[in-house]
């Protein structure tokens, strides 16, 4: 239920080269990238590799069918074959999808480049190793890439690039931050953490009637919440959440803003002690119980910077989409609709 805090792209597609406006890369036959194209073209008749239709324009560069499936095919290697057995109705959003997100990675690598962006050794080699972490270790990371038919220098590239495009955002980005001495202090006097007890009623993949009957014996069992029940053993009989239905529903200090928006703005404003109303997140429905709250014991002056570092992070991250979107008008970047 916790939110991951990610960099703005990450390893899972990458950026190979430069399209160009001389009509970008064209697919060798008998090579995996022209077989691929040509069973999605079985589907998508524009996606013909021979044809070689152009997918984005802009004033700076072309992404054609070749470019496209070319850096689909470069980030994921052997696992591409799996889009061949999408439907037509699937494949189609997909592709646009991975198009639109080449189109802004190609267009913030060339804007990083401009800027003379230069990732240091460190900051890859830093990289590189929570890929390992996050893989379970470094053994265990170079096996998994190693089925998919990447090799750890091409991971390492798609790694440099990665942190242009985020070393640019920040640079580009910094300018347009405006926090003050009395906002910091404002987040400084808030509530740190909070412990709260929560009972979940899951809706992910349900029907409309099925929601409606979830929400239904969500509002019963609330009410013999509010009408003085234990909730430690209501959580342990009703909950639907594994992390926390057999510790009688508990979240013990958890840092605001670590949980899903309307479950962490329900466990930062309730009075302590209160329960809430059905509060409906992307999980289901929940019923939380707010046990107590913490504010930050250090001075001011001592955890000032990071909490700058934090707000700066949150505002990059709410700034991040509208910047884009601005750059793309600049270069008249457009996706080509087709059938």
């Amino acid at each position: 239920m916790r939110k991951v805090l990610a960099l703005f792209f990450i390893v899972t597609l990458i950026i190979s080269g430069c399209g160009t406006k001389d009509g970008g890369l064209k697919l060798e036959k008998e090579t995996p990238e022209y077989e691929l194209a040509k069973s999605l073209a079985e589907k998508i008749e524009y996606l013909d590799p021979d044809k070689n239709n152009i997918l984005v324009t802009s004033t700076q560069f072309d992404l054609t069918v070749g470019d496209v499936i070319t850096d689909l095919v470069a980030g994921m290697g052997s696992r591409a074959d799996g889009i061949k057995s999408m439907t037509a109705d699937r494949l189609k959003p997909y592709m646009e999808n991975i198009t639109k997100r080449f189109a802004e990675q190609r267009m913030l690598l060339r804007n990083a480049e401009a800027a003379k962006i230069k990732p240091t050794t460190a900051e890859i080699d830093s990289m590189l190793n929570m890929q390992f972490e996050r893989a379970g270790g470094e053994k265990r990371f170079l096996s998994m890439i190693e089925r998919s038919g990447l090799t750890v220098d091409f991971v390492r590239k798609d790694l440099e690039k990665n942190l242009k495009i985020n070393q640019y955002l920040e640079n580009a980005l910094e300018e347009k931050m405006d926090i003050t001495e009395d906002e910091l202090k404002k987040i400084y006097e808030q509530d740190k953490t909070a412990t709260v007890r929560h009972i979940l009623f899951k809706t992910q993949g349900k029907t409309a009637d099925e929601v409606a009957e979830i929400r239904s014996k969500a509002e019963k069992v609330l009410a013999e919440a509010k009408s003085g029940k234990d909730f430690s053993k209501l959580a342990n009989k009703h909950s639907e959440d594994p992390g926390s239905n057999q510790k009688g529903g508990i979240y013990e200090d958890f840092a605001r803003g670590t949980m899903v928006k309307p479950f962490d703005e329900a466990s930062f404003s309730l009075p302590i002690g209160e329960i809430s109303d059905l509060v409906e997140t992307r999980y289901g429905y929940h019923i939380i119980k707010v046990e107590n709250r913490k504010h930050e014991t250090r001075p001011f002056e001592e955890v000032r910077q990071e909490i700058e570092d934090k707000l700066q992070s949150e505002r990059r991250r709410e700034m991040v989409p509208d910047f884009i979107e601005e750059l793309k008008k600049e270069i008249e970047l457009t996706i080509v609709e087709y059938e």
